[in-house]
């Protein structure tokens, strides 16, 4: 039974209760976008679509179809990203901590686990959330979408805490309410626990366990001491 060193969290939805307007966020996105002269045609980008999909999307009719050069490409991006952070700037100054969460917390904390911060926000966000929500002290790091080439689902947003820390898979866990969390961990080939939420757009089928938000830190604690040496 290997011995657990390090624990990833996820943070809206996970740590503190999820309040970005994510819609408000794609309709400032896709605004920019217009008023950077890039055409919705045929309602390409919509808000129903995840930013990263309608960034895609703009990034490839800039290339293809305006033939633009690709610093001019990269500044309209960085103007629609900084539209998507005022959404998510405002949502972190009204942070509220997922109490339930809290006596996971404090549980990592006494048995020295490295407890490391894996989210979509910006790393400036996700300080300024966990500041308001009072859980910044709990964490060893943290690790944004600003701080990775590139974010969950992709392998290296957990890799790059991991070479950093010394640990490998086997010896951490993850812990999501998404389902790019869960595949984060997947590719990464950790354990993965979906916390099950409210949220909408809460998908966590596939992850290894998966939890109520309801006394989630008493259910956590019992699947690590039955997966891990403690």
């Amino acid at each position: 039974m290997p011995h657990l060193k390090a624990i990833f969290y996820d943070m809206d939805g996970t740590l503190t209760h999820f309040l970005i307007d994510y819609i408000l966020a794609r309709k400032r996105a896709i605004e920019e976008l217009e008023h950077q002269g890039i055409p919705n045609t045929k309602d390409m980008f919509s808000p129903n679509n995840p930013s990263r999909v309608t960034l895609t999307l703009a990034r490839k009719y800039m290339k293809d179809n305006l033939k633009f050069t690709e610093e001019r490409i990269r500044w309209v991006l960085d103007k629609v990203h900084e539209r998507i952070v005022e959404v998510e700037r405002e949502a972190a100054l009204r942070a509220i901590k997922v109490d339930e969460m809290e006596e996971l917390l404090q549980f990592g904390k006494r048995q020295n686990f490295k407890q490391i911060v894996c989210t979509f926000n910006t790393h400036e966000v996700a300080v300024t959330t966990l500041k308001k929500a009072g859980l910044f002290h709990y964490f060893d790091a943290i690790y944004g979408r600003d701080d990775v080439k590139h974010p969950k689902p992709h392998r290296n947003h957990l890799e790059i805490p991991a070479k950093r820390f010394g640990f490998s898979p086997d010896e951490t866990l993850l812990i999501g309410d998404m389902q790019f969390d869960i595949q984060a961990a997947r590719n990464f080939g950790c354990i993965s626990i979906g916390i099950r939420t409210n949220f909408e757009i809460n998908t966590i089928e596939n992850a290894d366990y998966i939890v109520d938000q309801h006394h989630a830190s008493k259910k956590i604690i019992q699947i690590i001491q039955s997966c891990f040496q403690i």
